[in-house]
Formats: C-alpha cells, structure tokens, sequence
C-alpha cells in the first residue's frame, strides 16, 4: 500500500496569517473589555465614597459652606 501526502500547501502562510489576525482581534477586544471595566469600577467606586460623604455630612462643599456663613456675618 501507497500513502500519497500534499506537497507543501501554498495557502499555510495565509491561514497562519489569518488566525493571527484572529488572535490579535480577540486579543485587543479582551484588554478594551478589561479596561472599560476598569473605568467603570472605578466610576461606581468613587460615586460610593460622594455617597458616603453626603450621608456622613461632611463634604467639601458643607463645610466649606459652614466655614464661610460664620465669617461672612461677623
């Protein structure tokens, strides 16, 4: 028995090429992914400790407010 094999296949540089294309599509669309979660972490993150702030009283604008009606009135 024979076993016939392809000679070398002129299409392997493209499909390497393709699928490394591929690769770096999926790639770059993971760390965007991973970055715009980031932001957005970070985003909910500080909006708590405004929210936290405000809840405690003890903003910069309540205190800067607290500070300067007293003085102003004097």
């Amino acid at each position: 028995m024979v076993r016939v094999e392809k000679g070398p296949n002129p299409d392997v540089g493209t499909n390497l090429k393709n699928s490394l294309s591929k690769l770096l599509k999926k790639t770059t669309g993971l760390f965007r992914k991973g970055k715009d979660l980031h932001q957005i972490a970070g985003a909910i993150k500080e909006a708590q400790e405004l929210a936290n702030q405000l809840a405690r009283g003890t903003s910069l604008s309540c205190m800067a407010a607290t500070l300067v009606l007293p003085l102003t009135l004097v």
